[in-house]
């Protein structure tokens, strides 16, 4: 049994630097600076997220993220709404983090418009 921890380790080093790749990617596409850790990701609009182009980055992805991850969401990325953020929560909850959000309300000439900010923390 001690001989398959160091591989468990090893195997979710990969995992996370597969994450660290596609959210630099991502936060590429968006013109924000890279991150060199999981929890460097925070204030990050929904908006920005769920665009296709950001759906296109993760489907290039596709042989890491099946390997390392869980497929489900995957394969089912048609049939789920926001399938970026589904996708992004999925590898954070198998590396034990949170993908979390908080909610910000704006008001501009009259009208009030809410933004969730997505941002990356250690489980608890």
């Amino acid at each position: 049994m001690d001989e398959t921890k160091p591989e468990l380790v090893i195997d979710n080093d990969k995992k996370q630097q597969v994450a660290l790749n596609l959210l630099n990617a991502i936060f590429k596409h968006l013109n924000k600076p890279e991150i060199s850790i999981l929890t460097d990701f925070h204030k990050t609009d929904r908006e920005d997220l769920i665009k296709p182009e950001i759906t296109k980055i993760i489907e290039s992805y596709k042989d890491d993220l099946l390997q390392y991850f869980d497929k489900n969401v995957f394969y089912r990325r048609a049939a789920i709404k926001g399938f970026p953020l589904a996708m992004i929560r999925k590898i954070c909850q198998e590396l034990g983090f949170k993908f979390k959000y908080f909610q910000k309300t704006k008001c501009v000439n009259s009208h009030i418009k809410n933004h969730m900010y997505y941002f990356i923390t250690k489980k608890e």
